[in-house]
């Protein structure tokens, strides 16, 4: 089952022209695993390095993902949570020198 979640504006200079998306793909035990849609509105490449959520260990790309300027990328990715996973939580995208920013997930 997919479920979106809230889109997302984002701090800094050249992650400021991204939208994204999460989408649940499956949830066993405390691991969630999601499918993440970026879209690059602006002219400049970005990399998603990693992300990040208070509630779950954070995600270090081994190969960062490329977002060139007026394109689009996807990634999956899957979260550990050491409790529960809530109803409800924010994951933060980390672009590096252009920034990072919130992504509202809803199970």
């Amino acid at each position: 089952m997919l479920l979106p979640a809230a889109g997302m504006a984002h701090e800094g200079h050249g992650a400021s022209r991204i939208k994204a998306e999460a989408k649940v793909l499956a949830i066993k035990g405390q691991t969630m695993s999601l499918r993440i849609e970026l879209v690059n509105l602006g002219s400049n490449s970005v990399q998603l390095q990693g992300l990040g959520t208070e509630l779950a260990q954070d995600v270090l790309l081994a190969n960062p993902v490329s977002v060139p300027g007026y394109d689009a990328a996807s990634l999956k990715v899957d979260l550990q949570f050491t409790k529960a996973i809530p109803g409800v939580f924010t994951i933060y995208l980390d672009f590096g020198e252009h920034g990072r920013g919130p992504v509202v997930v809803m199970p």
